[in-house]
């Protein structure tokens, strides 16, 4: 049995703990909860060092993507405040630089990625568009993510053809990263375009995201 698996018990009541206290709006004991859901999933990365045939490597990468995820977790506890949010989009925006990187330096080229990335790329300027009335000064920045969030999605599903890692890596990453770009679009819709009554329960599919892409440390195997 994977270590990993001790973990899941106590992040699906962290996280169930987390959505309810965001929706009562309790913020006390959201400045516990999340800290606290975040930094199981980056123990659960650094748990895999543990494992036999670990790649140090991929796991270090990984680990500086939740690091920067982190860091944005902390600054969106206060997203009320322009500066906070603005902190916030930035870390995640160096956390999908790093993670879309990984994919793409651990698989290698495959030559289905500019397809991909085209789809990912015309979806990302459709959400943009659909942000756009709503965006005042942050136009730039909130393109500027949409492009890189769009970029480490389709380096993630390219690894699904990638013939240098294995396959249960591959849709590890492709599905977490694939629930990390939905919270995230959820997120920024929210904010700038449909406000939403329950738009907390988004971080089921961040933690569930970021929690998948942890665990494919454990599995990742370059294939010589």
């Amino acid at each position: 049995m994977k270590i990993f698996v001790i973990i899941i018990p106590l992040l699906v009541i962290s996280v169930s703990l987390l959505v309810r206290l965001e929706i009562k709006k309790q913020k006390k004991g959201i400045y516990s909860a999340k800290p606290i859901s975040t930094i199981l999933v980056i123990v659960t990365c650094l748990l895999s060092l543990f494992d036999i045939g670990a790649s140090v490597p991929f796991t270090l990468s990984i680990l500086l993507g939740l690091l920067f995820s982190f860091g944005g977790d902390m600054a969106l506890m206060f997203q009320e405040r322009a500066t906070y949010f603005r902190a916030g989009l930035v870390l995640f925006l160096v956390a999908h630089i790093v993670y879309g990187g990984a994919f793409v330096s651990f698989a290698g080229s495959v030559p289905q990625f500019p397809l991909i990335a085209a789809l990912f790329f015309g979806l990302g300027t459709a959400i943009y568009l659909l942000l756009l009335p709503g965006l005042g000064k942050m136009k730039v920045s909130v393109g500027l993510y949409i492009l890189i969030i769009s970029f480490m999605a389709a380096a993630a599903v390219s690894t699904l053809y990638s013939p240098d890692i294995t396959p249960k890596t591959a849709i590890l990453v492709t599905a977490g990263s694939l629930l990390f770009y939905i919270s995230d679009v959820i997120l920024a819709l929210n904010r700038f375009r449909f406000p939403m009554k329950y738009n907390r329960l988004s971080l089921i599919p961040y933690y569930a995201g970021q929690f998948m892409i942890a665990v494919s440390t454990y599995y990742f195997v370059e294939v010589v």
